[in-house]
């Protein structure tokens, strides 16, 4: 009996995956097989299999793993499984990641200067939903390096920016870290189409919607 209530859930969550999947891709995040996309549930990890389009992958390709990255069920799972992984473990009430290459970050993170508030805090929303947005040296994509550089520079953190490759969004649920990556991608377009020249929100209104004193 609980078997089953537990494999029940591991397939509810596989449809929830699997719509997320469609919705980056219908929002242009992603392009090809790019970008990959987890959920925690209990002590397993589901996430997008390698070399599968999030606009087509079906939920029985979606890999099922556990904590330490042995394969449950599923296909082969994506390259940056480690990165998933590390960041579950370092931030216990995570239970969703996202990571697309949504153009207008990419661009952000090839032309900034900065380490940390690479994009200014142009809109309210964007201030009180997302906050600072990091950026994540170049690392090659799948490797322990670019894991190890982004689960601590994501801590305390809802996204960082990895230079040249894309954006990572963290969540309670996969519902939270959607909206942060369209919020914080509505925020690059501005700061490009500005070109880097519009006029961010005044310090004390950025203050006061962060919730900081003095």
């Amino acid at each position: 009996m609980n078997m089953n209530i537990k494999m029940g859930n591991i397939e509810k969550n596989k449809r929830v995956l699997v719509k997320y999947c469609r919705y980056i891709y219908n929002r242009g995040m992603v392009t090809g097989s790019g970008g990959n996309v987890s959920l925690r549930a209990n002590e397993k990890v589901l996430i997008t299999p390698t070399g599968y389009s999030l606009r087509s992958v079906k939920e029985n390709e979606i890999s099922v793993v556990d904590l330490d990255g042995n394969l449950i069920e599923g296909e082969k799972p994506s390259k940056e499984i480690g990165l998933h992984l590390s960041i579950y473990k370092k931030m216990p009430s995570i239970n969703a990641i996202i990571h697309v290459h949504s153009l207008y970050s990419i661009c952000v993170s090839i032309l900034t200067e900065k380490n940390n508030e690479i994009i200014p805090f142009y809109t309210p929303g964007f201030a009180s939903k997302v906050g600072s947005v990091a950026l994540v040296p170049y690392f090659k994509p799948g490797s322990k390096e670019l894991a190890d550089t982004v689960s601590e520079t994501i801590k305390g953190k809802k996204a960082v920016i990895l230079k040249n490759h894309g954006l990572i969004t963290v969540g309670q649920n996969l519902e939270e870290a959607f909206n942060i990556a369209e919020d914080i991608e509505a925020n690059a377009k501005l700061h490009i189409l500005l070109n880097g020249k519009g006029q961010p929100l005044p310090k004390e209104s950025i203050k006061e919607l962060l919730g900081v004193k003095n």
